[in-house]
C-alpha cells in the first residue's frame, strides 16, 4: 500500500471514530440509582473543551476513594464520555469518578497530554474532598492511549527523573493509590 493509500485510510477512519464519539453523546444510557453527574468542569481555565471532565458522585458522598479517567482513542479521538455507563457503574459501587478529556494529538503534541493529565489529577486532589472524595485514596485509570497516558503518569510520579524531564514539581505529585490499564499500548518507539 502506497504512502498515499495509507494516508487517506487512517483519516477515514479518525472521522469514521469521531462520528461514533458524537453518536454516543445523542442517547446517554441511564444512570444507575443515586449516582449523579455534573458535566463540563473545567480544571484548566482557558474555555478549551478538551480541559474539562464530567464528576460522577453517589448520592451521599463520603470520602470516597477518587477514580480518575483517561479515555482512549489512539490519541486522535475520544471523549470523557465514551466511558459513562461504566463510569457511572463503578461511582454506584462506592467511587467518587472524574472522567478527564485531554487535548488530542493532532490538537497539540506530546506532551501536552501528559500536561493535560497532571492539571487534571491536580485539580481533583485540591478540590476533591469538597465533592466528597478522599484525595489520600487516588486512583487512575485509563483505557487504550489513556492507559498508556495513565502508565506514564504512573511512571513520571515515581520516577524523579522523568519528573525533571517533564518539569514537574515534586510538590505536584500527589500520592497514587492504585492504576489500571485497559488495553493500553506501552512499548512505543
Amino acid at each position: 500500500m502506497d504512502q498515499q493509500k495509507i494516508e487517506l485510510t487512517t483519516k477515514a477512519l479518525i472521522q469514521f471514530m469521531r462520528a461514533k464519539d458524537k453518536a454516543a453523546l445523542l442517547e446517554p444510557p441511564p444512570l444507575p440509582s443515586g449516582v449523579h453527574v455534573k458535566k463540563g468542569i473545567a480544571y484548566v481555565e482557558d474555555g478549551n473543551e478538551r480541559h474539562r471532565m464530567d464528576l460522577y458522585t453517589p448520592g451521599h458522598p463520603d470520602s470516597l476513594p477518587i477514580l480518575v479517567f483517561f479515555h482512549g482513542g489512539g490519541w486522535v479521538c475520544g471523549n470523557k464520555e465514551r466511558f459513562a455507563p461504566y463510569l457511572a457503574e463503578l461511582c454506584s459501587k462506592g467511587f467518587f469518578v472524574a472522567s478527564c478529556n485531554y487535548r488530542l494529538s493532532d490538537e497539540m503534541p506530546h506532551p501536552a497530554q501528559v500536561q493535560d493529565a497532571l492539571a487534571a489529577l491536580a485539580y481533583v486532589a485540591r478540590r476533591g474532598q469538597e465533592w466528597g472524595g478522599n484525595p489520600r485514596h487516588l486512583f487512575i485509570v485509563g483505557d487504550s492511549a489513556g492507559a498508556h497516558l495513565t502508565a506514564l503518569l504512573a511512571a513520571i510520579y515515581s520516577t524523579p527523573a522523568l519528573q525533571t524531564r517533564y518539569q514537574i514539581d515534586g510538590g505536584q505529585i500527589q500520592r497514587l493509590t492504585g492504576i489500571g490499564l485497559l488495553c493500553g499500548i506501552y512499548d512505543i518507539e
